[in-house]
């Protein structure tokens, strides 16, 4: 479970981008889990992409936190012209 005071921000960057963009920023007090359908900041999916890249950063000013995995579900979309 996650203890206080920690953070745990899940961030993406596609394709050719420079800069990671937030997904979201999690603050649950023993919460073990935390799914997302969009951007929380804006309300949007993800971008259309070839590659994706995607960063857990987690902060904890009194215990040590472990991320046990990541779990992603991709729309493959063929863009392929004949």
């Amino acid at each position: 479970p996650l203890p206080p005071s920690s953070t745990v921000v899940l961030t993406y960057k596609a394709d050719a981008e420079t800069s990671f963009t937030t997904i979201f920023s999690h603050t649950t007090l023993n919460s073990v889990s935390r799914g997302a359908q969009n951007i929380a900041s804006t309300g949007a999916g993800l971008p259309e992409y070839k590659e994706i890249q995607f960063r857990i950063e987690v902060t904890s000013s009194t215990n040590p936190v472990a991320i046990t995995g990541l779990k992603y579900k991709a729309d493959i979309r063929d863009k392929t012209l004949y």
